[in-house]
């Protein structure tokens, strides 16, 4: 039988203030799955970005409860709810941000400059793809090998050109 514990507000607060873990893992497992479905809400379902704000933002919680929090101000349950939704917010904005044209140009130039340098059926088979437009059975055909090959090239290319591109970014 499951029994529920009804703590003080209060003392909760105050537990979590002089950073107890037993107190901070009671509001966790209490809080968490509320705070998670008006994140999966405001990110638009996406459930794994939503549980990687919730637990950035239950870090900063860790963080900054003693320092933020006031509870003359608003309940700690709205105060968490702010939290995550400001961290929501900011991981939102980083997500939707377009690269300017010139960021845009930039990569395409050092995109460019890997692929010269990359080995030459990954690239044959990129170029091929991207700049030529075809799917993998054509490509398959015109190189005359396996579709299995043809996967197995894009793969490994396609990791080593994310590689770089992340000195990037």
């Amino acid at each position: 039988m499951n029994k529920k514990l009804h703590i003080n507000e209060q003392l909760l607060i105050d537990l979590l203030c002089a950073n107890n873990c037993k107190a901070f893992e009671f509001v966790h497992d209490t809080f968490s799955p509320a705070l998670h479905g008006s994140l999966i809400d405001l990110v638009e379902t996406d459930k794994e970005n939503a549980s990687h704000i919730l637990e950035d933002g239950f870090s900063a919680v860790w963080q900054i409860v003693h320092q933020s929090y006031d509870q003359r101000q608003q309940q700690l349950f709205s105060w968490l709810l702010h939290m995550m939704h400001q961290l929501a917010m900011v991981a939102l904005k980083q997500l939707n941000r377009w690269p300017s044209a010139d960021e845009l140009e930039r990569l395409s130039l050092c995109l460019r400059r890997k692929l010269s340098t990359m080995n030459v059926s990954q690239r044959h088979v990129i170029e091929l793809m991207y700049d030529q437009g075809y799917c993998k059975a054509r490509i398959a055909s015109a190189l005359n090998i396996p579709i299995e090959t043809v996967d197995h090239l894009l793969k490994s290319g396609f990791r080593e050109l994310k590689a770089y591109l992340k000195t990037f970014i």
